[in-house]
């Protein structure tokens, strides 16, 4: 999604026009007094910046909840993945344990 020239609204800094976008931030050029400021891309838009361009405006929110769901579906992933872990580990341990008890009854 190209931004570059779209006007947005800052909280402190007012209105201001993309000058500059990349895969992870932005530029907006604000009033003399605030000049050109950085901000990370999307992340910009969950609390500083809002598009003018109310359709613009909902394609960000949207591509923002598409991240924060693949964020939780990886910490999901990442938890099943420690609990089949400890799970082995634990089968493997009692493994070990009969094996061991067995040993020691012969």
């Amino acid at each position: 999604m190209n931004l570059i020239g779209e006007q947005v609204i800052h909280s402190k800094f007012g209105s201001g026009t993309i000058t500059l976008q990349t895969e992870t931030n932005i530029e907006v050029e604000f009033k003399e007094e605030y000049g050109t400021k950085k901000f990370v891309f999307p992340a910009a838009f969950e609390q500083y910046l809002t598009l003018t361009e109310p359709t613009l405006q909902s394609q960000v929110a949207t591509e923002l909840t598409s991240i924060e769901n693949r964020k939780v579906d990886e910490a999901r992933r990442q938890a099943m993945d420690a609990g089949k872990k400890r799970a082995m580990e634990r089968q493997d341990m009692l493994a070990k344990k009969r094996a061991k008890s067995k040993k020691s009854d012969a």
